[in-house]
């Protein structure tokens, strides 16, 4: 099997953040915002957690159960079907998991940006150029705000084509694999006007790793803009 995330690295890199808002816990009143960041726990884990499990059922299938399948000589229509949803259900909670997370982040910024409620979602910018919920304040204050700079190149960077694939599969259909060489697969989507990529596996990896990276810097500038910063 690949690489695979290292659980308990996250774990503790994630604890060496909560730690630095709990010692400013009474200082700076921090109880609400690190009950939250406690309960995020399992946000920051969800991408790796289940990349971890995607990656072990795309290599049962294609080293262990796709083979012994065609060594039969005949292979069950049942049978195939159901090792194929096997990979279905674990990419489409991969892509799910991604989403949630981002989803999440909208709490915190809520906390300290006026124009961003506990309600809104992460938002997206439309293809007219347009942002909607969360996006829009992102958007407003890019140019003067790190965070909301951070957010933006992010969003244009990985995070819009990360939800495409969530989005679809909720609103309009499964995902459809084909093998290629050495056991890799890649994704086909039919709705054309979505405007999505196929992907396989290095993609998702890079939307996993880019999602680790934007979270370990946006974390620590809520606490160094908004919660050390005098002026805030």
């Amino acid at each position: 099997m690949k690489n695979q995330y290292d659980l308990i690295i996250l774990s503790n890199d994630f604890s060496k953040i909560l730690s630095e808002f709990k010692v400013l816990e009474y200082e700076k009143e921090l109880i609400p915002v690190n009950h939250k960041l406690f309960n995020f726990k399992p946000s920051y884990l969800s991408p790796a957690y289940h990349f971890n499990r995607f990656d072990k059922v795309t290599s049962e299938f294609f080293e262990i159960d796709l083979p012994n399948l065609i060594k039969k000589g005949s292979i069950d229509e049942n049978d195939f079907s159901l090792l194929t949803v096997k990979l279905h259900l674990e990419t489409n909670t991969l892509l799910y998991s991604l989403k949630m997370s981002l989803y999440r982040i909208v709490f915190f910024m809520s906390k300290f940006y006026k124009g961003v409620s506990p309600n809104n979602t992460f938002g997206r910018i439309r293809e007219d150029g347009k942002p909607k919920s969360m996006m829009a304040e992102v958007v407003r204050l890019k140019d003067s705000d790190k965070i909301m700079g951070l957010i933006h190149n992010n969003y244009i960077d990985w995070i819009s084509e990360a939800v495409k694939p969530r989005d679809t599969i909720t609103h309009y259909e499964n995902l459809s694999f084909i093998e290629t060489d050495e056991s890799k697969f890649t994704t086909i989507f039919s709705h054309k006007e979505k405007n999505i990529n196929s992907f396989g596996r290095e993609e998702l990896k890079i939307y996993v790793d880019k999602w680790y990276i934007f979270i370990n810097e946006f974390l620590p500038l809520i606490l160094t803009e908004k919660i050390n910063n005098e002026n805030n």
